[in-house]
């Protein structure tokens, strides 16, 4: 049976996911990559690793380049502990100067997740991330532990980030810890769901080659299916790690956006195939 194009199914969801898309380009392949920025859609989102062993020049290096590409950048500030409010206001203030308007958040692992929740209500609601023209942040660290049991207080948490970022009109998500398979992000979700959280999720979606599809389809399939059967879901994009081309990944996920393939249900599962019409990356540069 077809699920293309029915309303609510798998078909949407999919296309849904595509367009909430960040590529995930690795700072070595980062000017080779943007060289063909030109073949890109405009404001395509482009984040920075998310690794501690990036220095701040490291990032606004990074994020300058992406924004002169024309390209938006997503760049990650390290909070080295929590209630520093003033070093990441520092770098804040520096990414943004360098083209950056949204940013990744990265707290230590081992932190607890009420403390995570309410530094981040600080750097929305005390660190003038508007201010300094900062529209979006996502949150990385802490996340991986602590949601296996629910109380007031992280109920009382995850309200106030919610909240937070509606008042000061910043869009918030939560990054998934990097998964290679379904169930245990689906789980997570539901987990963080039921601890009383209400801000979306993007997930990590690693080791996307040359063919993008190879990787991707088979995780955002399995998210897509997850989403239509639930439909209080909060996963609501994904983040591509990119091991092979930005531009191929890149008119992948605009083609999936746009509606330009079949979904297919046989039985136990879903096949995928971009529409034979749309298919143009012979006619891209290779990257």
């Amino acid at each position: 049976m077809a699920v293309n194009r029915l309303p609510g199914g798998v078909y949407w969801a999919l296309a849904t996911l595509a367009s909430d898309h960040t590529l995930e380009l690795p700072l070595h392949r980062m000017a080779r990559q943007l060289r063909l920025a030109e073949y890109l859609a405009p404001a395509t989102r482009v984040c920075v690793p998310v690794r501690r062993t990036r220095s701040l020049s490291d990032v606004v290096r990074a994020a300058d380049r992406i924004a002169s590409a024309g390209l938006r950048p997503v760049v990650p500030v390290f909070a080295t502990e929590l209630g520093d409010l003033g070093a990441v206001g520092r770098t804040l203030g520096a990414v943004a100067d360098a083209g950056a308007r949204e940013v990744t958040a990265v707290w230590p692992d081992s932190a607890d997740l009420v403390d995570v929740l309410d530094d981040l209500v600080r750097v929305i609601s005390l660190g003038g991330l508007r201010g300094r023209g900062i529209t979006g942040i996502s949150v990385a660290g802490g996340l991986g532990g602590n949601i296996d049991h629910y109380s007031a207080d992280l109920l009382r948490a995850f309200d106030s980030v919610y909240a937070a970022g509606r008042e000061n009109h910043v869009d918030v998500t939560l990054l998934a810890p990097t998964v290679r398979e379904l169930e245990p992000v689906v789980e997570w979700e539901r987990m963080l769901r039921a601890a009383g959280s209400r801000v979306p999720i993007r997930v990590r979606i690693p080791g996307i080659a040359q063919d993008p599809a190879r990787r991707a389809i088979p995780m955002m399939l399995g998210l897509a299916a997850a989403i239509d059967d639930d439909s209080d879901c909060l996963i609501t994009g994904v983040q591509l790690m990119l091991r092979g081309s930005l531009l191929r990944t890149s008119v992948f996920a605009r083609e999936v956006c746009n509606g330009n393939f079949v979904v297919e249900d046989i039985g136990g599962g879903y096949q995928f195939s971009l529409l034979r019409a749309q298919q143009e990356e012979e006619r891209w540069p290779d990257g």
